[in-house]
């Protein structure tokens, strides 16, 4: 998103902006509630590898495991991976893969390779798998980096123990329940490997010897519902309750099970019927993996480590178990060599990603300044839509491309000031080309280098390397549509997406460098001439209260500028510099700060700083809802406040304020209220403060 060309000034060193640091210091003490200490040496990082799921309730029983787990052993670090590559990049195409204090879910080879880059070789993992099947054996079959040690758990079924041990914990919600309902266990089940479902197969039995009007159903395998239906339509009841026995009340609770279509469960069985939450949230079963993890722990101390990356596992696999898992790898193989005839073409298509957004705002002021706009009153609205293609090349390689369209410049056409009140906006009702660039990694994914047609900002949260990025202001799609709280009003980006070239490398896990160079003016014509230069010092931190980000960067922009108090002087040089903090206070709530600098000699604003708070709606039980406050000011520069009071205006800062709150209708739906006040708009001291109320609708897939 281009950027209103809006900068500030070093001689302003008295006006520093002592209030949002002051205010941020003040933030982290009241929300923080720093508790716990620093992990000790020698312990391992705890792993919990869930299958995953991209649903709100069941990223709520995972947090509910996550609570237990870290109430429970204070002192170690937690960390989550996801099995299921589908639901990781899902979440990053919508921009919510920061979930159970991760700030981007990772693989489990992602996962492991980050750990090693930082020297935490010895590492444990619970997998929250019901019974060992092919997710598992992949999860065991992870590769490792070299010096790594990895001790695998178990599952939460594994034998006939197991099983008559989970029943017992589940036989309350089974058994206190009114007579006429019968109780329906609901499992995944495999539809292609059935040697997977046999120790469902074993809890069912064991279930129907134990239990009366209790079945186990699975959406696939061999205990689906045509084949368990029939016999429970017999019975004649009159209710029926399930419970997921899986860990997460996700997709196929809401859908398979409780949906309204025909094929639904309590569609076919014709029933009033309710849900439990998925085993993840049941205390028991929290206590039964945490028995897991501590006897993984006692074993992990008691081992020794060697040199070379390994991995071992909990007890050993029972025999069986060691013969699926040799029939999972000569099935790899075989699958391998039949696609190796397979048209090139058909697998590149089949590794394309492919994301839609839409972003649709309507904005208006009831008190606009008269004798500075054009109308008191206005409304007006505004649309961008956004198609992006993406495509791993070789092992470490990504292209990528992005087409936007939009109409309406929103309110700021008729409300002029240095701040802007929305940063969402795409004048261009053509389908246009706004990204196509290239980026490999190198060096075991510590150096990474883009080329092509790119946007540094980070433009909608869509980049993972942007410069004066923020977790909690640097997306106007679903946070602060102001661009003084999207990116640093002062830094002036290209024109407009153009060639340039980006590269960052990872001197560790917490510290990275990063270099911008690109096209000041965007019009692919004398590329070197002017260019556009931005380096970055990113420090990341992973403190008691959550993770943050520490983002220190100088800019330089090489178009020649007009001096302002001497119009006769055209060549002069832009340049400036800024510093971006984020950090989690608690496991709600975020807060971040910007400064940002700029040369007063050509730009009309020298100084501006912003800060704010984030709160996930998890205090009022919508987890997945934001409310955002943030308070701003710009400054205008020595030399545009001369210039101003020679025209005869009072030079004043201007100040903007925003609050907005996410409403999350669906996974692809949210809709934003916003309220805005701005103050002595572009440093006008006449210009009275303006209110702007607007009402933003984000749908992705």
């Amino acid at each position: 998103m281009k950027k209103t060309h809006t900068n500030l000034l070093p001689s302003y060193r008295l006006a520093f902006p002592f209030i949002p640091v002051l205010f941020w210091a003040f933030s982290m003490v009241i929300f923080t509630g720093i508790t716990g200490d620093a992990v000790p040496e020698g312990k391992p990082v705890i792993v919990l590898a869930a299958f995953g799921s991209s649903t709100a309730s069941g990223l709520n029983d995972l947090a509910s495991m996550d609570h237990a787990i870290r109430a429970s052993l204070k002192g170690y670090e937690i960390r989550w991976t996801f099995t299921a590559g589908f639901i990781i990049n899902k979440l990053r195409k919508q921009h919510r893969a920061a979930v159970l204090g991760e700030k981007n879910i990772l693989s489990p080879q992602e996962l492991f390779a980050q750990l090693a880059r930082t020297n935490r070789r010895n590492i444990v993992v619970q997998p929250l798998h019901i019974s060992p099947g092919a997710e598992y054996e992949e999860l065991l079959n992870t590769p490792l980096p070299r010096g790594v040690h990895v001790r695998f758990g178990k599952p939460l079924l594994n034998n006939d123990e197991d099983i008559e041990r989970l029943l017992n914990e589940l036989a309350p919600l089974m058994r206190q329940r009114k007579p006429g309902t019968v109780t329906i266990l609901v499992g995944h089940g495999n539809d292609h490997h059935k040697k997977y479902n046999r120790m469902l197969e074993k809890t069912a039995t064991i279930l129907e010897q134990h239990f009366q009007d209790a079945f186990l159903v699975t959406v696939e395998g061999t205990l689906t519902p045509d084949k368990m239906f029939p016999v429970i339509r017999k019975r004649s009841y009159q209710q029926v309750h399930f419970i997921p026995f899986m860990m997460v009340a996700g997709d196929h609770i809401i859908n398979d099970v409780m949906g309204d279509e025909p094929e639904s469960f309590r569609s076919q069985l014709g029933l009033p019927a309710t849900a439990e939450k998925g085993l993840a949230a049941n205390p028991a079963v929290q206590q039964i993996l945490l028995g897991r993890i501590r006897a993984l722990v006692n074993e992990d101390q008691a081992s020794t480590t060697s040199p070379a990356g390994n991995r071992s596992q909990a007890g050993s696999l029972i025999p069986e178990q060691r013969i699926l898992e040799l029939e999972q790898r000569v099935r790899k193989l075989e699958e391998a060599a039949g696609q190796s005839g397979d048209n090139p073409l058909v697998n590149r298509l089949q590794n394309i990603e492919m994301g839609v957004s839409l972003v649709t705002t309507i904005q208006g002021s009831t008190n606009v300044d008269g004798r500075a706009y054009s109308d008191d009153n206005l409304w007006d609205g505004s649309y961008s839509a956004d198609i992006e293609f993406s495509s791993k090349v070789g092992e470490h390689g990504k292209a990528y491309l992005l087409i936007e369209a939009g109409d309406g410049e929103g309110v700021d056409d008729e409300i002029s000031t240095w701040s802007t009140i929305n940063a969402s906006t795409d004048n261009d009702s053509h389908l246009h080309l706004s990204e196509l660039w290239y980026e490999h990694a190198f060096f075991n994914e510590q150096f990474s280098l883009k080329f092509g047609k790119i946007d540094l900002t980070g433009s909608c949260g869509k980049a993972e390397n942007a410069f004066d990025a923020n977790a909690f202001a640097n997306d106007e799609c679903s946070q602060f549509l102001s661009d003084a709280f999207v990116n640093n009003p002062l830094i002036e980006f290209p024109d407009d997406n153009g060639l340039g070239m980006t590269g960052w490398l990872s001197l560790n896990e917490q510290i990275h460098l990063g270099l911008g160079v690109a096209e000041a003016d965007a019009d692919w014509e004398d590329v070197f001439n002017e260019p556009f230069v931005i380096m970055q010092l990113s420090i990341s931190s992973d403190l008691p209260c959550g993770e943050g980000n520490y983002r220190f960067y100088a800019w330089f922009n090489g178009k020649d500028h007009i001096k302002l108090k001497d119009p006769a002087v055209t060549d002069e040089k832009g340049y400036g510099w800024g510093v971006s903090f984020d950090q989690k206070l608690s496991e709600a709530v975020g807060s971040f700060l910007r400064v940002g600098v700029a040369k007063d000699s050509v730009y009309e604003t020298a100084l501006s700083w912003s800060t704010g708070l984030e709160l996930a709606g998890k205090g009022w039980s919508r987890p997945q809802d934001r409310l955002g406050l943030a308070i701003g000011r710009i400054y205008p520069g020595q030399a545009q406040r001369d210039v101003m009071r020679a025209a005869g205006i009072s030079p004043e800062a201007e100040d903007h304020v925003e609050c907005y709150y996410r409403y999350q209708i669906s996974e692809q739906c949210s809709f934003s209220p916003d309220i805005q006040w701005v103050n002595h708009a572009t440093g006008d001291g006449a210009i009275d403060p303006m209110w702007v109320f607007g009402l933003r609708m984000e749908v992705t897939f």
